[in-house]
């Protein structure tokens, strides 16, 4: 089985769209293990950042470690080439103005050559 934390296409092999304005968290990997969050892209501008972090729970998991936080600034149209591997799953960390995002992920388990 390929190991999808290392790199082999920058594009990820799923995406999922985040609705801007929503104010419920939602887990996009749809199950547990790791793997790699590759891109988002911007659809509909927002006023806040919206923060993407590691987890397989919205319950306000303690231990969850943000993987990446948009800006503010960010354009529809906008594409950030994040690759950053993933230990659980995506969590998006939704509130009112949050941008509306296409985040793509590479789903496997870490390492696991």
């Amino acid at each position: 089985m390929a190991d999808k934390s290392l790199i082999e296409t920058d594009g990820g092999q799923a995406a999922v769209a985040v609705a801007a304005g929503t104010a419920a968290d939602a887990v996009l990997t749809g199950s547990t293990g790791g793997g790699r969050l590759c891109r988002v892209h911007c659809t509909t501008a927002g006023t806040v950042a919206l923060q993407i972090f590691d987890s397989i729970t919205t319950s306000g998991d303690a231990a969850a470690v943000l993987l990446y936080q948009t800006t503010a600034a960010l354009n529809p149209g906008d594409t950030v080439n994040v690759q950053v591997p993933f230990a659980n799953g995506l969590m998006p960390k939704c509130i009112t103005n949050t941008p509306g995002v296409v985040v793509t992920f590479a789903k496997d388990t870490a390492l696991g050559r």
